[in-house]
């Protein structure tokens, strides 16, 4: 470090420091700071000067510009604010709380490319950390949470409004005791067949609350959270879009558990997976188009109790020939305690809307004010002539799989003609879907009958 006399400055760019404690800049390839003092350090490193600056500054401000190329630049001291710089890196740019307790560190509106992770933080007690307006790029895992050898809780760290891209496997990783970390107004995609989530949990303790973020495409799960440790965990998602993955949200081990608002489409396997979870609600959360590939449901809940589901639409909103989301809600293994009020809930193609078949035990299931109807049925049904019967049964029960008195049908037949009639042909109440063949089918004559059935008002 050595502070240089201003007649070798002229020229150079000397940045202004009346908003920062330190100016971080670029020149001739090489990392130069200025302190708020008039010091100069610098050219050199970037890794080397940027360490060099942190450890000058307290409690103040650090301003970048530019492209560095940095490794392990270690923060283990508190009330710092890194502002701006592109950061590039192939194993980690900033390590924080390696070696002490840090406090109240800030980045706001930096670049990190690259990294593994790109930024670590250590669980010592840690209070405050933020990110805000981050852009996080091309990153193995973007940022890391490790409390697993810390018995001190980090608390309170927060991600505002950045963006995590193009990661191999993690967005935001949190292992350990974390407590209350919170992501508002992120955006997290990425088109790596490696990735494994968004967000991943795996805490033993405390709160995560994630509200206005968005996860499409390539994750294995958009958002994977739960606790290794007991059912500790308490899981606050609001107003977020998970889109295009394979597995949109998984809770597991989980104690209290609230969704709302959010919207979960087109994944490839199930929308929302429940796992051991104690206590959960799911309020008014669209659960469209899922079981792209595989899967059982939108909704899918395992070993959970005490469940609250109001308010939801869950079903397949696609044309005919597209829809691949069978239950609307799919339950297996124990269930206690449930009650579902006011939600649609929709399978596809004769497939229910709500399964308890593949439960162990069922107990205190409630069900008030919901719509429970398949929104369309097709296929083909082959019958057989007896040479006199023009009238045949295609759908049977009709009211159990349509609830709605207002549908329409279709039939095409492969010889003969038909027209489709809805009546109570058996008279046990319940409407059927009739084939009237205009002329009788000769005995033992086999005719395929192509049907469509929709509900064209509720």
């Amino acid at each position: 470090m050595r502070r240089l006399h201003h007649s070798r400055l002229l020229g150079r760019r000397v940045l202004p420091t009346q908003e920062a404690d330190a100016v971080v800049w670029v020149e001739d390839g090489k990392a130069i700071a200025r302190l708020r003092s008039g010091i100069i350090i610098g050219p050199g490193a970037a890794t080397k000067i940027i360490q060099e600056v942190v450890n000058c500054v307290n409690r103040g401000t650090i301003r970048f510009y530019g492209t560095f190329d940095v490794e392990d630049v270690e923060i283990n001291k508190n009330d710092l604010t890194f502002v701006g710089g592109r950061f590039t890196t192939s194993t980690t740019a900033f390590k924080l709380g390696t070696t002490t307790r840090v406090s109240r560190i800030r980045f706001r509106e930096c670049t990190f490319i690259g990294g593994d992770p790109a930024v670590l933080i250590k669980g010592s007690q840690g209070i405050g950390i933020k990110f805000v307006d981050c852009w996080f790029k091309d990153c193995k895992t973007c940022v890391k949470l490790d409390g697993s050898e810390s018995t001190l809780a980090c608390r309170g760290t927060r991600f505002i409004d950045c963006r995590f891209e193009n990661y191999e496997y993690y967005g935001i990783y949190v292992k350990g005791y974390y407590v209350n970390v919170q992501i508002t107004r992120c955006q997290f995609g990425t088109d790596k067949s490696t990735a494994i989530a968004g967000v991943k949990v795996t805490s033993s303790e405390g709160g995560i609350w994630i509200d206005k973020c968005g996860f499409a495409t390539a994750e294995q799960y958009g958002i994977d959270i739960g606790s290794d440790e007991g059912k500790t965990l308490d899981i606050y998602i609001s107003k977020t879009n998970v889109e295009k993955c394979v597995t949109g949200i998984k809770i597991y081990n989980a104690n209290i558990v609230k969704l709302l608002l959010c919207t979960v489409t087109n994944n490839k396997s199930d929308g929302i997976v429940f796992d051991n979870v104690d206590h959960f609600e799911i309020i008014s959360c669209f659960v469209h188009n899922n079981n792209l590939e595989n899967g059982n449901g939108g909704i899918v809940i395992k070993d959970s109790g005490r469940g609250n589901i109001r308010g939801c639409h869950c079903y397949d909103s696609r044309p005919s020939g597209s829809k691949t989301q069978k239950y609307g809600i799919y339950f297996t293994g124990s269930i206690t305690d449930y009650i579902f009020v006011e939600n649609c809930i929709l399978g596809v193609n004769a497939v229910g809307p709500v399964d308890y078949s593949n439960a162990s035990y069922a107990y205190r299931i409630r069900f008030r004010r919901n719509r429970y109807f398949e929104t369309e049925l097709y296929g083909v049904k082959t019958i057989t002539g007896d040479g006199t019967s023009t009238d045949f049964i295609i759908l049977d029960d009709l009211d159990d799989k349509l609830v709605s008195t207002n549908v329409s049908a279709r039939l095409a037949v492969s010889k003969y003609g038909a027209v489709p009639i809805i009546t109570d042909l058996d008279g046990d109440g319940k409407k059927e879907l009739i084939a009237h063949f205009l002329t009788a089918p000769s005995d033992g004559e086999t005719v395929e009958v192509y049907y469509d059935v929709k509900v064209v008002a509720l």
